[in-house]
C-alpha cells in the first residue's frame, strides 16, 4: 500500500488560460525564461506572433481534432457538448493526450503547458494531468475585448460582435472550471505595464517559486516584452462606460479587472454565473445569427485574400507585359538590322553585277586588241615581203622598223600581262563576292534563327524570366558580332571597288596604248607607201636583191616573221 507521501505528484504544469489573442504567448515565453520547460515541439513563429507561441504543435493538432469530434471548433462560442465529455470519445482523446504529454515535457518536474483552447476543456486536461502524475496551477489571464476583437478581426476577418462573444465564452468556462484549484489572475495589460509584479503575484498566489527569477534575467524579459508587440490598446472605459457594448460583457470585464486589482470575491462569482446562465439559455436563439456573422466575416476575409492575389497576379502581368514588349522590340531590331543586311546584299550583288558585265567589255576590247594585232601583223608582213627587194634603199628603214616592231612586241607583251593580271583580279573579286555571298546567306539564316530563339524566349518567358534575359544578353552579343562582320565585309566591298577602279584605269591606260599603236601602224603604212614609190624608182636594185644573196638578207624578217606565228599559237 502507497504512502500519502508516494500518492502525492511529483510534477507541476503550469496551465496558462486565456482567450485568443489575449497575451497567453507572452504570459508563457516569460514563465519559460524564468525557469519553466516548454514543449519539445513549439508552433514556429509567425507575423502576426513573431516571437513565438511557446505551446505545442502536437497538441494544437490533437485540439483540433477533439473539438470536431465534438462538433465544434475553435471559434465556436456556445460551450463544448457535454455529451462528448462523458462519452467514449473523452478516452481515446484523453490516452492520445497522455502520450502527448509524456513526448512534448518527458520527465520535466515544471513545464508550462498553454493554449486557448484549454479553456473550454479544463475537466478534460485535468485528468490528463492527474494520469500524467502532475499538480496544475491555473493562470488566467485576459485582455481588453476591444483589443481582442479588433486583433481577430485583422488576422482572421471575424465580426467584432463573434469576437467578443467568443472572448466571453472562453473566459466564462475558463473562471468556472478552475473554482476550488490553486490559481491567480492578470491581465496583458498588467503584464506590459508590470511583468515582475505579476511574477511576484503567481509565485505568492500558487506558492511556488519561479526558479529563475532574480534580477540577472530582466534585461532578457524586458526585451521580449517590448512594448512593439502591442498593436491595439483601448482604454478600460471604452468597455465599462460603454452602453452599447452588452451587459454581459461589460460586468465580465469588470469582475476580472476587479479581481486582478484586489482578489477574488464571491460577489464577483455570483455576477459571473449570472452572466453564463443567461449566456447559456441565449446560445440557441443566437447559434445561427452567429453562424450566419462568422460565414460573412470569413467571406469578407477570403474576398480580401482573391483581392491580395488578383493585385499580385495583376502586378505579375505587368513586369511579364514589359518583358514581353521588350523582347518584341528585340526582335524588331533584329529584324530591320536583317532587312538593312538584305539590303546591303542586294547592292553587293548589283555591283558584283557591273564588274562582271565591266569584265566582259573588258574581254571584249581585249578580244578586239588581239584582232587588230593579227591585222597589224599580217599588214607588216606584207609590207616587209613586198619591199624585201629594197633592202640596200630601205636596210636602215628595216631595222629601225624592226626595232620599233620589236618595241611594240614588248609594249603588247606588257599589255596582255597587264591584261592577265585584270582577268586574275576580276577573277579573285569574283570568288571575293561568292564569299561574300555565302557569308551574307549564313548571316541572314543566324539572323533567322536568332529570331526564332527570341520568339521562342519570348512565349516561354512567363516560366523562365531570368534565362530569357541571358537570351537577350547573349542577342545582344551576337548582333554586335554581327554588325562586326558586317563592317569587315563592307570594308572588302570597298577594297573590291577600289580595285574595280583600278582595273578600269589600267584598261583606259591600255586602250590608249593601243590607239597610239594604230597610229604608229598608219605611219608605218605611209612610210610602206613612201618605199613603194623608191621601189619603183629601184627597179633594177629590187631584181639584185632577188639573188641568193638577197635572201640570205631576208633572214631576220624571217625570224620575225616566225616569232610572231609562236606567239599567235
Amino acid at each position: 500500500m502507497k504512502s500519502p507521501q508516494d500518492t502525492k505528484p511529483r510534477r507541476t504544469a503550469i496551465v496558462v488560460l486565456g482567450m485568443h489573442r489575449s497575451g497567453t504567448s507572452a504570459l508563457a515565453g516569460m514563465l519559460d525564461i524564468l525557469g519553466c520547460d516548454s514543449p519539445a515541439t513549439p508552433m514556429k513563429p509567425t507575423q502576426d506572433n513573431p516571437r513565438g507561441y511557446f505551446e505545442s504543435s502536437s497538441i494544437y493538432s490533437l485540439h483540433t481534432k477533439l473539438l470536431t469530434s465534438a462538433g465544434s471548433r475553435w471559434d465556436d462560442w456556445t460551450s463544448i457538448n457535454p455529451g462528448w465529455m462523458s462519452g467514449p470519445r473523452r478516452d481515446e482523446f484523453q490516452e492520445r493526450a497522455v502520450e502527448l504529454l509524456a513526448t512534448e515535457f518527458k520527465d520535466s518536474r515544471l513545464f508550462v503547458l498553454k493554449d486557448p483552447r484549454i479553456c473550454r476543456l479544463v475537466p478534460f486536461w485535468e485528468d490528463v494531468l492527474k494520469e500524467s502524475g502532475a499538480k496544475p496551477l491555473y493562470v488566467l489571464t485576459h485582455r481588453n475585448p476591444l483589443d481582442v476583437a479588433a486583433s481577430m478581426f485583422k488576422r482572421d476577418g471575424m465580426p467584432t460582435d463573434l469576437g467578443m462573444l467568443i472572448w466571453l465564452r472562453h473566459v466564462l468556462d475558463a473562471e468556472k472550471d478552475t473554482r476550488g484549484r490553486r490559481r491567480t489572475f492578470t491581465s496583458y495589460d498588467r503584464l506590459m505595464r508590470n511583468w515582475a509584479g505579476v511574477a511576484d503575484r503567481i509565485q505568492s498566489d500558487l506558492q511556488f517559486n519561479l526558479p529563475r527569477y532574480s534580477p540577472q534575467v530582466t534585461p532578457q524579459v524586458e526585451d521580449f516584452l517590448s512594448s512593439d508587440i502591442r498593436h491595439h490598446a483601448e482604454s478600460d472605459e471604452k468597455v465599462l462606460n460603454n452602453p452599447l457594448i452588452s451587459a454581459w460583457l461589460r460586468d465580465t470585464y469588470a469582475v476580472l479587472q476587479r479581481w486582478v486589482a484586489e482578489g477574488e470575491d464571491a460577489a464577483g462569482r455570483t455576477t459571473l454565473d449570472t452572466v453564463r446562465a443567461e449566456l447559456e439559455s441565449a446560445a440557441p436563439a443566437f447559434a445561427t445569427v452567429a453562424e450566419h456573422a462568422r460565414g460573412a466575416g470569413q467571406a469578407r476575409q477570403e474576398l480580401d485574400r482573391l483581392k491580395a492575389d488578383y493585385e499580385s497576379l495583376q502586378a505579375s502581368s505587368d513586369e511579364h507585359e514589359d518583358t514581353r514588349q521588350a523582347l518584341e522590340q528585340q526582335v524588331a531590331h533584329l529584324n530591320s538590322a536583317l532587312a538593312q543586311r538584305s539590303h546591303e546584299a542586294e547592292q553587293v550583288g548589283s555591283e558584283l553585277k557591273a564588274v562582271a558585265e565591266e569584265r566582259d567589255a573588258l574581254a571584249r576590247k581585249l578580244e578586239e586588241l588581239e584582232k587588230a594585232r593579227d591585222e597589224d601583223r599580217a599588214a607588216l608582213a606584207l609590207a616587209q615581203k613586198k619591199h624585201a627587194e629594197d633592202l640596200d634603199v630601205s636596210a636602215q628603214m628595216l631595222k629601225r622598223k624592226t626595232q620599233e616592231t620589236e618595241e611594240l612586241e614588248g609594249r603588247i607583251k606588257t599589255q596582255f600581262r597587264e591584261i592577265a593580271d585584270i582577268t586574275r583580279i576580276l577573277a579573285d573579286s569574283e570568288k571575293q563576292m561568292a564569299a561574300l555571298r555565302e557569308s551574307q546567306a549564313a548571316a541572314q539564316a543566324e539572323e533567322k534563327r536568332r529570331a526564332e530563339e527570341l520568339e521562342t524566349a519570348r512565349q516561354s518567358e512567363a516560366r523562365r524570366a531570368q534565362e530569357a534575359e541571358s537570351a537577350r544578353q547573349s542577342e545582344a552579343r551576337r548582333a554586335q558580332e554581327a554588325e562586326t562582320a558586317r563592317q569587315a565585309e563592307a570594308r572588302r566591298a570597298q577594297e573590291a571597288e577600289t580595285a574595280r577602279k583600278a582595273e578600269v584605269r589600267r584598261v583606259r591606260e591600255a586602250e590608249k596604248h593601243l590607239a597610239d599603236l594604230r597610229r604608229r601602224a598608219e605611219e608605218l603604212e605611209a612610210a610602206a607607201a613612201a618605199e613603194k614609190e623608191r621601189a619603183e624608182r629601184a627597179e633594177f636594185g629590187i631584181t639584185a636583191l632577188q639573188s641568193s644573196t638577197s635572201w640570205k638578207l631576208m633572214a631576220p624578217v624571217r625570224a620575225i616573221a616566225s616569232g610572231f606565228g609562236r606567239r599567235k599559237g
